[in-house]
C-alpha cells in the first residue's frame, strides 16, 4: 500500500539539489562541442518479500556471540548490519558479535538474498531472536538470584537490579553461560544461552526516490560525460548510513553502466537499438 510516501517532496528535493532552475536552460543546448541534457527518473521499489526468514544466536561468553543467518551475503554488508541489530537488541558491544551465513549446517531454513529483502526479513529475525534471549537471560538470573525476573534488567552485557543506574552488576555473561550449561541445576528444559526465531510477513515495504543527471554528449564520438548526478531516496529506517550510501552510489553506477555501456538482456528473440550508434543488439 502506497500510503505514506511523499513523492512530490523527493522529486522537488532532487531538483533543488542539482539546481534544476539554473540547468534547465541548457537542455538540448550545443556548447563547447557537446550537447547538454538533463534527465530524471522517479521510482518506487518494493522490498521485504516473505514469507519468512530466520536467525540463530548463541552466547558463548562475554566476548563471543554468534549470529547465524538463513540468508547469504553477497557484498551487501550483512555482517555489519546484523551485528548492529544484535548488539542493539541484546545490549552488548558489537565487537563481541560474529555473523555467519551461507550454510544449512548453521541455519537449516532460509528463503534467500534477493529483492532487497535481507535487512527487513533477516534483520527482523535477528531482533526477535535477541528478544527471546533477553527473556531467557532474565528468567535464568531470576531463578539463580531467587527474585522475580521483572525486577531485573539486562544491559551492557550484565544483569542489574531494575531501575538502579548506579548499582553493581549482579551477573555477567560468562557467569550466565555457566548457569545455563547442561550440567547446571538452573539450566531448565532448554540448556545453553541460545535461541532461534523466524520472522514472517505477507506485507511489503516500499522505498522511493528520484534520480537526476546532467550529461554532455560529444556528437562526433558518442562519448558521454556525466557532469552531475543526484539521488534522493526515502529508505525508511537506516541501520548503517555508510552502507546505505555505498549501495546507493553502486546502484547509480550500475544503472549508468546499463544505460551507456553494458549489454542489457531482456528476453528471448528480442533486440535493442543502441541509442548512440543505431546498432541492433540481438538478445
Amino acid at each position: 500500500m502506497f500510503d505514506n510516501g511523499n513523492y512530490p517532496m523527493a522529486f522537488q528535493r532532487a531538483l533543488d539539489e542539482i539546481d534544476y532552475d539554473s540547468l534547465k536552460a541548457l537542455q538540448g543546448v550545443y556548447k563547447d562541442g557537446k550537447y547538454h541534457g538533463i534527465g530524471m527518473g522517479c521510482f518506487v521499489k518494493n522490498t521485504g518479500t516473505g514469507p519468512y526468514e530466520g536467525a540463530h544466536v548463541v552466547i558463548h561468553g562475554t566476548k563471543q556471540i554468534t549470529v547465524s543467518l538463513g540468508i547469504t551475503t553477497m557484498g551487501q554488508g550483512h555482517e555489519t548490519t546484523m551485528a548492529q541489530i544484535c548488539a542493539d537488541g541484546l545490549g552488548v558491544p558489537i565487537e563481541s558479535i560474529n555473523v555467519l551465513h551461507g550454510s544449512t549446517d548453521l541455519m537449516p531454513y532460509g528463503v534467500g538474498t534477493f529483492g532487497s529483502r535481507g535487512t527487513v526479513m533477516a534483520g527482523s529475525a535477528v531482533h526477535l531472536t535477541c528478544e527471546k534471549l533477553r527473556h531467557k537471560i532474565l528468567a535464568l538470573a531470576g531463578q539463580y538470584l531467587q527474585c522475580d525476573a521483572s525486577r531485573l534488567e539486562f544491559r551492557d552485557g550484565q544483569v542489574y537490579p531494575m531501575g538502579e543506574s548506579f548499582a553493581a552488576p549482579l551477573l555477567d555473561l560468562d557467569r550466565l553461560v555457566a548457569l545455563a550449561s547442561p550440567s547446571s541445576p538452573y539450566s531448565g528444559d532448554e540448556p545453553g544461552l541460545e535461541a532461534t526465531a523466524y520472522f514472517r510477513s505477507d506485507q511489503l515495504t516500499y522505498t522511493y526516490g528520484t534520480h537526476v543527471a546532467h550529461v554532455a554528449v560529444d556528437p562526433e564520438t558518442g562519448k558521454v560525460e556525466i557532469l552531475r548526478y543526484v539521488v534522493v531516496e526515502d529508505i525508511g529506517r537506516c541501520i548503517n548510513p555508510l552502507l546505505v550510501h555505498g549501495q546507493t552510489v553502486g546502484a547509480a553506477v550500475q544503472g549508468i553502466g546499463h544505460g551507456i555501456g553494458e549489454r542489457c538482456t531482456r528476453g528471448r528473440n528480442t533486440s535493442l537499438t543502441c541509442p548512440l550508434h543505431a546498432e541492433r543488439i540481438e538478445c
